[in-house]
């Protein structure tokens, strides 16, 4: 049974033990003047325990108290675990949060919108666009519930016998399907409606897993979690410590309400995420400091006095942020022009989860894909390409005529990658600035996701099936994919025919190798496919370059990336020692030999250094990060007066290639 314990005392978390006796005698007062039957309270903070009691009855008839163990009905306390289960979907690369929930539930396909009219005789109007999974999660869908009473669509919801809960037999699939016939309250994503959209988006992790939501919640929350009396259904052993359900009497008094009792005790209720599951105070807070902790049940955090910081000298890193991996100066990256139109992404919030996060400020063009650069390109006349036509005046002092040529008209995809869109966005933003202003069109598939590589790499392939039937999908017609970093080039050329092979699907594995023979690493593009070598680029500072092992080993992009560079006018371009030398990163080999890992970035650190550039550069946001942040720590202890030209930064390619004048 789960217990509630408190292990340290409220001052040890900041609190004030007094108060906290306070909020004791309020709810025992309510109980004492019969508005609740009893209650249960838990307080936690910075992961410390700091007061647990409990008080009154969890069934007063039979006068039985309400003890630590005690199981209740969570209610809409039961939608965060529900987000949560379709979150481990998303991070396994199952579903996208752009995605249409009609690809799941096929009924929400033709969804329309109530415009008039009244519950008898509805007026309504095809939905603006379809309902995603973001705005499930975020109650943005148009869905509602019935006991609003706001709406006359709240009325057809209660007509369809969806009032506080489902009509008794009714599954989750068919719920799904009544809701789905109904018109929504407003367009989705317009507005914000407290509604059933939990309850679907449990349905979609049904589909998605193959399992029940109660099944699938036990496999990947409740079980790692130790949350051993959270369910859907409270077991007949455990009964007897689940709490009877009340409601207020016209009086103000509290009479059982066994109508809506049975929700948890019923065998064979369809399990609605919405607000379905039955828990324990110690249960719930075991999610609950899970979500503190991002993603940690266990970690405990350091407690100290209140409104004090800590004693004593700070380490450098402490004192001086980390690397930026940024060009030297921001304002010479092009920025990406957004074209007028309507479904503006909005920019105050993060944007749906698959939209990688340099195509947030863009429209949603067809095809579900944000056009980065959709204007028409320059170098074409009639949509034909033209080798005379240039993008801006006469050529500069020592730019050739062909490096002012557009590129051909074909159809490019960016794969930003998750690295780049989770830590480098503006290394995405410089490589699609550089292929415009060549005159390529670029698209970044909003359903892109990782490559798998990790999963691969440290031993898990049947859990890279998914992603790379994702990356398949997301980039099956695009003439070509360009990607900022030689690493995920490197395993959809050479690691995803292996996966595919693996897993028996021969289907996949022809996708796989078509799609492999049309990725690019960003200087193979450039120099093979567009044949261009200067792009235009100025960029007044020492560079040093680092040749990843991806890029050299797997891809042989050979010299192609110093090519580019030498072309760059205004470069100090010197010679790295040991440049072929590996700089201890190699993904999980890092976290794996710290040591040995924390060696090779020492030796790499001090390489650079030597050469006395201002800037690290490569082909691989991965590299760059590892080798930034050795530099960072390397350089926090230095004062500006015993630098060259300050601190040594890492920056991608593509950023130096974006810089102008």
């Amino acid at each position: 049974m789960s217990q509630v314990t408190s292990d340290a005392d409220a001052r040890l978390a900041g609190l004030d033990p007094v108060r906290l006796r306070d909020l004791e005698d309020f709810l025992d007062r309510l109980t004492e003047d019969g508005r609740i039957p009893g209650w249960s309270v838990a307080v936690s903070r910075r992961s410390v325990l700091a007061h647990a009691a409990s008080g009154g009855y969890r069934d007063t008839e039979a006068a039985l108290p309400v003890e630590a163990d005690t199981i209740f009905r969570v209610y809409s306390m039961t939608k965060p675990v529900t987000a949560a289960a379709a979150l481990v979907l998303y991070e396994l690369g199952l579903i996208g949060l752009s995605d249409p929930v009609a690809e799941f539930i096929p009924a929400f396909r033709d969804a329309r919108v109530f415009t008039g009219g009244t519950a008898a005789g509805p007026e309504t109007e095809p939905a603006a666009q379809p309902i995603t999974l973001w705005h499930l999660l975020t109650h943005t869908a148009g869905l509602t519930y019935g006991f609003h009473r706001a709406h006359p669509v709240d009325a057809m919801y209660r007509q369809a016998g969806h009032e506080i809960e489902a009509p008794p037999g009714c599954s989750l699939e068919d719920a799904c399907e009544t809701w789905a016939r109904l018109p929504l309250l407003f367009h989705p994503g317009s507005e914000w409606n407290y509604s059933v959209a939990t309850d679907v988006l449990g349905r979609v992790v049904e589909v998605v897993s193959g399992k029940p939501l109660g099944e699938f919640c036990a496999e990947r929350i409740f079980t790692p979690l130790g949350m051993r009396d959270t369910a859907f259904t409270v077991p007949a052993a455990d009964r007897g410590r689940l709490a009877q359900l009340y409601a207020i009497t016209p009086s103000g008094g509290l009479a059982l309400a066994p109508a809506l009792a049975s929700t948890v005790t019923a065998p064979g209720r369809g399990h609605f995420g919405g607000g379905g599951l039955a828990s324990t105070v110690g249960d719930y807070l075991r999610f609950a400091t899970m979500l503190g902790n991002r993603g940690d049940s266990r970690r405990r955090a350091r407690a100290r006095p209140a409104n004090r910081r800590p004693h004593g000298p700070q380490p450098p890193a402490r004192r001086r942020r980390p690397a930026v991996i940024r060009p030297a100066d921001e304002r010479r990256v092009p920025a990406l022009r957004r074209r007028p139109g309507p479904w503006p992404v909005r920019t105050t919030r993060p944007g749906p989860g698959r939209v990688p996060r340099i195509a947030r400020r863009v429209r949603l063009g067809r095809g579900r894909q944000h056009r980065l650069l959709g204007r028409p390109s320059p170098g074409t006349r009639g949509g034909v390409h033209d080798p005379g036509a240039t993008r801006r005046g006469p050529a500069r002092p020592g730019q050739t005529a062909r490096t002012r040529h557009a590129g051909p008209r074909m159809k490019v995809g960016l794969f930003v990658t998750c690295l780049v869109d989770a830590w480098l966005p503006p290394v995405g933003k410089a490589a699609a600035a550089v292929l415009e202003r060549l005159g390529v069109p670029v698209d970044v598939p909003p359903r892109q996701s990782c490559c798998g590589q990790l999963h691969v790499n440290t031993g898990y392939p049947d859990l890279a099936v998914p992603l790379v039937r994702r990356h398949v999908r997301a980039f099956a017609d695009y003439e070509a994919i360009v990607t900022p970093s030689g690493s995920c080039a490197a395993a959809v050329r050479h690691q995803h025919a292996d996966v595919a092979a693996a897993a028996g699907d021969e289907a996949l594995l022809r996708g796989v190798r078509e799609i492999a023979a049309r990725t690019y690493e960003l200087s193979e593009f450039l120099i093979d496919v567009l044949g261009v070598t200067d792009v235009g680029a100025y960029f007044p500072h020492r560079v040093t370059y680092h040749p990843t092992c991806h890029s050299l080993r797997l891809l042989r992009v050979a010299d192609r990336p110093l090519r580019l560079l030498r072309a760059v006018r205004g470069i100090d371009l010197v010679e790295l020692p040991d440049a072929d030398q590996c700089c201890g990163f190699g993904g999980t080999f890092a976290l794996k030999n710290p040591a040995v890992s924390g060696a090779m970035l020492a030796d790499k650190a001090a390489a650079v250094r030597a050469t006395g550039a201002r800037f690290c550069t490569a082909g691989d946001a991965s590299c760059l990060l590892h080798i930034g942040g050795g530099l960072s720590r390397r350089d926090a202890g230095t004062r500006p007066w015993q630098l060259d030209s300050g601190p040594a930064e890492a920056i991608h390619i593509a950023e130096i290639l974006a810089s102008t004048p």
